[in-house]
Protein backbone atom coordinates (compact mmCIF):
# COMPACT_ATOMS: atom_id res chain seq x y z
CA UNK A 1 0.00 0.00 0.00
CA UNK A 2 1.30 3.19 -1.01
CA UNK A 3 0.71 6.18 1.93
CA UNK A 4 1.48 9.53 1.81
CA UNK A 5 3.06 11.47 4.53
CA UNK A 6 2.36 14.79 4.80
CA UNK A 7 4.53 16.33 6.96
CA UNK A 8 7.91 17.62 6.89
CA UNK A 9 9.96 14.91 9.12
CA UNK A 10 9.84 11.12 9.94
CA UNK A 11 6.77 9.16 11.51
CA UNK A 12 7.39 6.37 13.52
CA UNK A 13 4.65 4.15 14.41
CA UNK A 14 4.33 1.03 16.33
CA UNK A 15 2.20 -1.25 15.33
CA UNK A 16 0.79 -4.46 16.50
CA UNK A 17 -1.67 -6.65 16.36
CA UNK A 18 -2.54 -9.23 18.99
CA UNK A 19 -5.95 -11.22 18.15
CA UNK A 20 -6.65 -15.17 19.00
CA UNK A 21 -6.50 -17.04 15.60
CA UNK A 22 -4.07 -14.35 13.94
CA UNK A 23 -0.68 -14.01 13.49
CA UNK A 24 0.96 -11.47 16.26
CA UNK A 25 2.86 -8.64 14.36
CA UNK A 26 4.73 -6.33 16.13
CA UNK A 27 6.66 -4.02 13.87
CA UNK A 28 7.21 -0.25 13.37
CA UNK A 29 6.27 1.14 10.58
CA UNK A 30 8.81 4.17 9.62
CA UNK A 31 6.96 7.00 7.63
CA UNK A 32 9.31 9.76 5.49
CA UNK A 33 8.11 13.02 3.81
CA UNK A 34 6.24 12.10 0.40
CA UNK A 35 5.60 8.46 -0.60
CA UNK A 36 6.08 5.12 1.36
CA UNK A 37 5.45 1.68 0.12
CA UNK A 38 3.38 -0.18 3.40
CA UNK A 39 2.87 -3.62 3.83
CA UNK A 40 -0.82 -4.56 3.51
CA UNK A 41 -1.17 -6.55 6.84
CA UNK A 42 1.09 -3.96 8.74
CA UNK A 43 -0.66 -1.22 7.35
CA UNK A 44 -4.33 -3.05 8.37
CA UNK A 45 -2.93 -3.50 12.14
CA UNK A 46 -2.07 0.01 12.44
CA UNK A 47 -4.60 1.95 10.27
CA UNK A 48 -7.30 2.51 12.61
CA UNK A 49 -4.96 3.84 15.79
CA UNK A 50 -3.27 5.89 13.19
CA UNK A 51 -6.15 7.56 11.52
CA UNK A 52 -7.56 8.75 14.59
CA UNK A 53 -4.19 10.15 15.80
CA UNK A 54 -2.73 11.78 12.88
CA UNK A 55 -5.36 10.80 9.96
CA UNK A 56 -5.04 14.48 8.81
CA UNK A 57 -1.68 14.07 7.64
CA UNK A 58 -1.96 11.04 5.64
CA UNK A 59 -3.18 10.05 2.24
CA UNK A 60 -4.52 6.28 1.33
CA UNK A 61 -3.48 5.64 -2.85
CA UNK A 62 -4.21 3.23 -5.03
CA UNK A 63 -5.85 1.06 -2.36
CA UNK A 64 -9.66 0.04 -1.78
CA UNK A 65 -10.68 0.12 2.14
CA UNK A 66 -14.14 -1.70 3.49
CA UNK A 67 -14.78 -1.74 6.59
CA UNK A 68 -17.61 -3.97 7.70
CA UNK A 69 -19.54 -5.45 10.56
CA UNK A 70 -19.43 -8.87 10.98
CA UNK A 71 -20.50 -11.23 14.18
CA UNK A 72 -16.99 -12.81 15.56
CA UNK A 73 -17.36 -16.24 17.44
CA UNK A 74 -14.06 -16.44 19.87
CA UNK A 75 -12.93 -19.88 19.39
CA UNK A 76 -12.31 -20.34 22.95
CA UNK A 77 -15.63 -18.95 24.76
CA UNK A 78 -18.05 -19.68 21.63
CA UNK A 79 -19.07 -16.27 23.02
CA UNK A 80 -20.12 -13.75 19.38
CA UNK A 81 -19.33 -10.25 19.05
CA UNK A 82 -19.81 -7.94 16.57
CA UNK A 83 -16.47 -6.43 15.46
CA UNK A 84 -15.78 -4.39 12.25
CA UNK A 85 -13.19 -5.76 9.83
CA UNK A 86 -11.18 -3.88 7.69
CA UNK A 87 -10.34 -5.29 4.29
CA UNK A 88 -7.77 -3.75 2.18
CA UNK A 89 -7.02 -4.50 -1.60
CA UNK A 90 -4.14 -2.46 -2.76
CA UNK A 91 -2.67 -1.71 -5.86
CA UNK A 92 1.28 -2.91 -6.68
CA UNK A 93 3.62 -0.40 -7.60
CA UNK A 94 4.37 -2.56 -10.40
CA UNK A 95 0.59 -2.23 -11.93
CA UNK A 96 0.45 1.56 -11.50
CA UNK A 97 0.50 3.27 -14.84
CA UNK A 98 3.47 5.00 -15.67
CA UNK A 99 2.38 8.64 -15.77
CA UNK A 100 1.73 7.96 -11.99
CA UNK A 101 4.34 5.51 -11.12
CA UNK A 102 6.90 8.43 -12.35
CA UNK A 103 4.89 10.86 -9.69
CA UNK A 104 5.19 8.83 -7.04
CA UNK A 105 8.64 8.44 -7.77
CA UNK A 106 9.60 11.91 -7.51
CA UNK A 107 8.33 12.33 -3.93
CA UNK A 108 9.20 9.11 -2.58
CA UNK A 109 12.96 9.50 0.08
CA UNK A 110 13.52 6.10 1.22
CA UNK A 111 16.47 4.99 -0.71
CA UNK A 112 15.52 1.43 0.44
CA UNK A 113 11.40 1.66 -1.09
CA UNK A 114 13.07 3.01 -4.53
CA UNK A 115 15.22 0.06 -4.06
CA UNK A 116 13.19 -2.49 -4.32
CA UNK A 117 11.00 -0.67 -6.58
CA UNK A 118 14.22 -0.57 -9.14
CA UNK A 119 14.54 -4.50 -9.04
CA UNK A 120 10.65 -5.03 -9.43
CA UNK A 121 10.01 -2.67 -12.15
CA UNK A 122 10.32 -3.68 -15.81
CA UNK A 123 9.05 -0.01 -17.55
CA UNK A 124 12.31 1.53 -18.88
CA UNK A 125 11.17 4.82 -17.98
CA UNK A 126 9.70 4.30 -14.63
CA UNK A 127 13.18 2.39 -13.77
CA UNK A 128 14.93 5.54 -15.15
CA UNK A 129 13.29 8.03 -12.64
CA UNK A 130 13.40 5.86 -9.72
CA UNK A 131 17.40 5.53 -10.55
CA UNK A 132 17.58 9.50 -10.77
CA UNK A 133 15.61 9.75 -7.22
CA UNK A 134 18.43 7.46 -6.27
CA UNK A 135 20.97 9.51 -7.36
CA UNK A 136 19.16 12.77 -6.34
CA UNK A 137 18.94 11.64 -2.74
CA UNK A 138 22.51 10.43 -2.47
CA UNK A 139 23.99 13.65 -4.17
CA UNK A 140 21.71 16.05 -1.46
CA UNK A 141 23.48 13.53 1.29
CA UNK A 142 27.12 13.95 0.08
CA UNK A 143 26.50 17.58 -0.08
CA UNK A 144 25.50 17.66 3.12
CA UNK A 145 28.51 16.03 4.44
CA UNK A 146 30.64 18.14 2.41
CA UNK A 147 29.01 21.90 3.60
CA UNK A 148 29.35 20.29 7.37
CA UNK A 149 32.68 19.27 7.64
CA UNK A 150 33.52 20.84 10.69
CA UNK A 151 30.39 23.47 10.72
CA UNK A 152 27.48 23.68 13.42
CA UNK A 153 24.68 21.99 11.26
Amino acid sequence: MIIEWKKNGPKVIPAGRYKKGENPIKKNILLLPGMNEIDDDLWKAARKLVLHQIGKYIIEHHAQVSEQKKVIEDPETKEKKEETVVEIKSKEFKKLDISRAIEIVQDTWNIGTLKKWEKEEGRDSVRAEIKNQIEKIEKFGEDRKGKNKGEEI
